[in-house]
Parts: structure tokens; C-alpha cells; sequence
């Protein structure tokens, strides 16, 4: 047994072998969704998606092939391909059932239109990521278009994506920002953890439990629905496109420094990465997501700190960081601080334990992200590790990690959905130290006994965690034709949709759909790049929808100066004076187009 293990471990595949796979379970869910609906643009969703899967087998076929003519070939997987094989294709079914199963996005996005069932959430991305299309800001489109502070730079890039394309943002938000960037996501965690490990001990290539250990990282260990009463989202890696994107550019980023400290003093660009490179990952990261932002920022400010602390030039560098990270803060913030009685009251409420949602209590919090550090420390104790600063800099962030849920009041996940990121380091750092070395601390069937048991696991929870089958939601039965109607108006003002409103009556073909007015007004924009004029109104510090029913500020995060609900000829008037065209008044039969004279 030993020589045959021998045998078929000295094999390495290439790391694109997950990014591969995953990319066609994906498109293979995709193509299923297309032929059971027959959508609309659903010849170009399915070329776009095999294209993207055809990418990546081209991909992973060149550098298999490097590494087929050179056995002791770096930035591979020292795993048999049949085992990845086996890995890749779990994981593809675990991620394509979490964008897709939980309800968020659909692969039947315009039926779900129709039965009234498409959730909020992705009607609200899709009417950000549409308002790229048109104007040079996000916006929410509902109330004359104000500028929205938001994670919006993954809507930006479905923006564009939806332009390319041609369709509906949503539709594109639905169909390609799985297919393009959970595989790129995959890549950048393996290419930071093979980074680490150059840099840690000098070798080039990942082993089958660092792969476990991806797994455990991206599925959990746990029951999901154990993780879930407390506040912990698994989930959420994948189908919170502000966490991807910004998880994602946060792995290339320590990938990045890690390449950069193993070759300091010996690349004469040293200075351009440290000047350009990094303050541009520092915005682009805290435009994705500001939690992300502020830990990354903060990780690369504490080890600059500690390990250059005498040289002036880097005290400069840190102040750069800094000076980037607070003006992209100061941009894409849209939450402030939720206190009357300002930060120091908040944190007294907080500390005290009055109101920290989820089972775990405020110390519980606590504990569970010191837990990790704690880990490392005891780790670099046992192995005599001199590279500690970065187990500094995780103890650090998991402290740090929990200030934000303080200030955001968020259902359900408080401060340990922002501590999401303290996994992002500790993950890093445990491959790339390189701690799971089965070869140096077990022999014989020991190791083998390891490797499966930690298997089995990892693939048991990786489907027990996953959601609702995706296909299961896709009925082929459509309750109206609501779709139909506002792909319509879509080909009638789509040269020029920011020269046009909506106008929603209280009775209207729309309402007859959806019962939530905020999904009524949201899917305008979603679907056309048209705003919503009369979405909401206020009234002594309280919030209306345009049906008068009191809202919770969710969504509705443009506020309106008007005091009441507008009647049309109140709507006509405030469009004249928007420099609109038309509008586009939903009635409770279809639409009209009234022209602004």
C-alpha cells in the first residue's frame, strides 16, 4: 500500500484543476436552467458560460502540461489528479448550490419575475449594477438617482459585464457573476496559499491536506444549520458578491506580498508595488467591501510596523495606506454609526451584552475569534517559527475584526459576520507554514488512516452544508407575464433609459405580483436602467412606501424631500423638473408612456 500511495502522490496536478471544475458543474447547472425555461437570451448565457468552462480546461491543460515535462515542477498540487478530480467536483456542486439554491440569485430569474418570487436582494443589486450602464456613479435609481455609498464595485463590474452582453443586469447578475468569479475566487486562494508557503519554507507546491483544509475553509466543519443559529454564514462566501470580489482581491493581495518579501532587495520594482500596487488593492478592496478593506489595510500597516519600525521611508508608505483607506471609507461608506449617543455609548451598549444577536452572547464572540489566533500561537510555539509577526497581525485583526459589528447593527450575524475575513489570514498562514506536513509528524498506515478520515469529512459536510437543489425552483410555469412586459418597455427606451421614470399606481399590474412595493419598485430598474419616481416618501423621520405602508430605511436608501405620496400630475411636474422625457405610468392593465412636453 505504501509503494502504491508513494506512487500516486509523487503525481502533481495543476492548481487549475478546482477553477476547472468548478467552472463546469457550473455551467453544466446553467445549461440545465436555459433548456428547462427556454429564456430569453438564453443562447448567449449558454455560449458565455462554455466559453468561460473552455477557458479554464485550456488553462489547466497548458500547465498540466508544464508540469507533465517537469516533475519537480512549483505552483502545483502534490496530489493525484483523481483525488482533485474528486475534490473539484464536490466543491463545484457545494458553490453551485449555495449562489443558486438559497433563493438570492435564480437560474430562472424571469419566471421567478413572474410568480413574484424574485428576492429583494438581487432586484436591488440588479438596479445598482444597471445604474453603471448609464451614469458615472452607483445608484439605487428610485428618487431623482442620488449617489450611493455602497460595496458597489462588484456592481460595477456586472455593469459591464450586462453592457457586454446586452441584457438585463440582472439576468447577467444571475448567470455570470457565479460563472466568472467563483473560479477566479478558487485561484486566488490557492495561488496565496502556494505564495505563503514559498515564502514560509521555501516550497512551491500544496499538498492534499492543505486542500482539506480549502474545503473545511469554503463549506465548514460544522453542521450549517448549527453555524447558522449562531450567526455564522457560510454561505455567504460565495453567494454575497461583495464578499467574494473583495475576498478574492484580499487572497491576489497576500499573494502579491508574500512574492514581494521573498524577492525584497533583490527586484529593483520593489518600490512600484509597495507605492502603487498595494494602495490600489487597499481602494479596490474597501470599494468591494469595507470590513475587507479595513482588515487587509490593517494586516499590511501592522507588519510594516513591527518590522520596519526604524525606517522612516515606511512610516511614509503606512501613512499612504492609511491616507487610501480613509478616502475610500469616507466614498463607499453607507452605514455610519447606528448611535444617538455616539461611539463610546455604543460600545458600552455592546460590551455590556444588551443586544449582540445570535446564541454566543458578546464573549462568546470573542472567544470564538480569539480561537484561531490562539491555535497559531501554541502551533508556532511547538514548531520554534521566527516569521511570528504574522500571528501577531491575525491575533490583531481578530480583535480589530469585531469592532465593526459594534457600530453596524445587522440581523443575525453582528460582529461574526465581519470577522469572516480573520479566516482569510489564518487560513494563509496554517498552508503556508505548512503545519499539516503528514510526512514529517506520521508514518505508515497512520498517515493513510489521516488523509481518509480528513477526507470523508471535508466531502461530508462540503454536501451536507450545500443548499436547495438550484433546478428544483425551476417550474416552467409562469403566473403572469410580467417579464414579458418589462422587456418591452425595456426595447422601447433602451437607447436612452435615464431619460425616462416610472410612475407605479397603488393598484397596479406589477402589485398584482409582488406584495412587497420595494420589490414592485426595484425590478423597474433591474430590468430596463429606468428609476422609480415616487418609491418612497418621509414623514416626520418615518419612512413610506409609494402604497403609504411604513418601511423599515432597508433598500430604500434615497430619501425623498417630498412629504407625501405623489399623485401623477405631482409626478409629471417633479420629472419636468428632472429634465426627463417621459414616463413610463404602470397601471393595473400594463403601462403608459406619457410624454413631458
Amino acid at each position: 500500500m505504501s509503494v502504491v500511495w508513494d506512487k500516486l502522490i509523487k503525481r502533481s496536478t495543476s492548481i487549475a484543476i478546482f477553477p476547472c471544475l468548478v467552472s463546469l458543474v457550473l455551467t453544466a447547472y446553467i445549461v440545465s436552467g436555459i433548456s428547462l425555461t427556454n429564456m430569453v437570451y438564453g443562447t448567449r448565457t449558454v455560449i458565455v458560460a462554455v466559453a468561460v468552462t473552455v477557458f479554464w480546461l485550456c488553462i489547466f491543460a497548458i500547465d498540466q502540461r508544464r508540469i507533465y515535462k517537469n516533475p519537480n515542477a512549483d505552483f502545483c498540487i502534490k496530489a493525484p489528479a483523481v483525488l482533485m478530480l474528486l475534490a473539484g467536483m464536490f466543491i463545484g456542486l457545494y458553490v453551485s448550490s449555495a449562489v443558486w439554491g438559497k433563493g438570492y440569485l435564480s437560474l430562472a430569474p424571469l419566471e421567478k419575475i413572474d410568480n413574484g418570487t424574485q428576492h429583494l436582494d438581487s432586484l436591488f443589486h440588479g438596479a445598482v449594477a444597471e445604474s453603471y450602464k448609464h451614469f458615472p456613479y452607483a445608484s439605487t435609481l428610485l428618487n431623482d438617482e442620488s449617489y450611493l455609498k455602497y460595496h458597489t464595485f462588484s456592481h460595477m463590474l456586472m455593469g459591464c459585464v450586462s453592457r457586454i452582453m446586452g441584457m438585463p443586469t440582472l439576468v447577467a447578475y444571475c448567470f455570470f457573476f457565479p460563472s466568472i468569479f467563483i473560479p477566479l475566487y478558487l485561484l486566488a486562494i490557492l495561488v496565496a496559499i502556494l505564495s505563503a508557503r514559498d515564502y514560509f519554507t521555501d516550497e512551491r507546491e500544496i499538498s492534499f491536506p492543505d486542500i482539506m483544509v480549502v474545503i473545511l475553509f469554503i463549506a465548514g466543519g460544522i453542521s450549517a444549520s448549527v453555524l447558522n443559529r449562531y450567526g455564522v454564514w457560510k454561505t455567504s462566501y460565495i453567494l454575497s458578491e461583495s464578499f467574494l470580489i473583495a475576498n478574492s482581491l484580499a487572497f491576489f493581495g497576500y499573494a502579491l506580498i508574500f512574492k514581494m518579501l521573498k524577492s525584497l532587495g533583490s527586484r529593483k520594482n520593489t518600490g512600484i508595488l509597495l507605492l502603487i500596487a498595494i494602495p490600489f488593492l487597499i481602494f479596490i478592496i474597501t470599494w468591494s467591501k469595507i470590513s475587507v478593506g479595513f482588515l487587509f489595510t490593517l494586516s499590511v500597516v501592522y507588519y510594516i510596523f513591527r518590522t520596519k519600525t526604524k525606517e522612516r521611508r515606511f512610516w511614509i508608505i503606512n501613512l499612504i495606506y492609511l491616507v487610501v483607506f480613509m478616502a475610500a471609507f469616507y466614498l463607499f461608506n453607507g452605514s455610519g454609526i447606528n448611535s444617538d449617543d455616539g461611539m463610546l455609548s455604543k460600545f458600552k451598549w455592546m460590551a455590556l451584552g444588551e443586544k449582540c444577536s445570535g446564541r454566543l452572547g458578546i464573549w462568546g464572540h470573542y472567544l470564538l475569534l480569539l480561537f484561531l489566533p490562539v491555535i497559531f500561537v501554541l502551533l508556532d510555539i511547538v514548531k520554534n517559527k521566527h516569521k511570528t509577526v504574522w500571528t501577531e497581525a491575525v491575533i490583531l485583526i481578530c480583535i480589530m475584526a469585531f469592532m465593526p459589528g459594534l457600530f453596524i447593527e445587522i440581523d443575525g450575524g453582528s460582529a461574526v459576520y465581519f470577522s469572516y475575513f480573520v479566516e482569510i489570514p489564518a487560513m494563509v498562514l496554517l498552508c503556508g507554514n505548512n503545519y499539516l506536513n503528514f510526512k514529517k509528524c506520521t508514518k505508515g498506515i497512520l498517515k493513510y488512516t489521516i488523509c481518509a478520515v480528513c477526507f470523508c469529512w471535508c466531502i461530508f459536510f462540503a454536501y451536507t452544508n450545500k443548499a436547495d437543489d438550484p433546478l428544483s425552483v425551476i417550474t416552467d410555469e409562469h403566473a403572469t407575464d410580467l417579464s414579458s412586459l418589462l422587456l418591452e418597455i425595456r426595447g422601447i427606451v433602451d437607447k436612452e433609459p435615464e431619460r425616462y421614470t416610472v410612475y407605479i399606481d397603488e393598484d397596479s399590474v406589477v402589485d398584482q405580483v409582488f406584495d412587497d412595493a420595494r420589490q414592485a419598485c426595484y425590478v423597474f430598474p433591474a430590468m430596463s436602467g429606468i428609476g422609480v419616481i415616487n418609491a418612497s416618501y418621509c414623514r416626520d423621520g418615518i419612512c413610506y412606501s409609494y402604497r403609504g405602508e411604513i418601511e423599515e430605511n432597508r433598500y430604500f436608501m434615497n430619501q425623498t424631500d417630498n412629504d407625501k405620496q405623489m399623485s401623477l400630475d405631482d409626478a409629471l411636474l417633479k420629472a419636468k423638473g428632472m429634465g426627463k422625457k417621459g414616463i413610463v405610468h404602470i397601471t393595473d392593465s400594463g403601462y403608459e408612456i406619457i410624454d413631458i412636453e
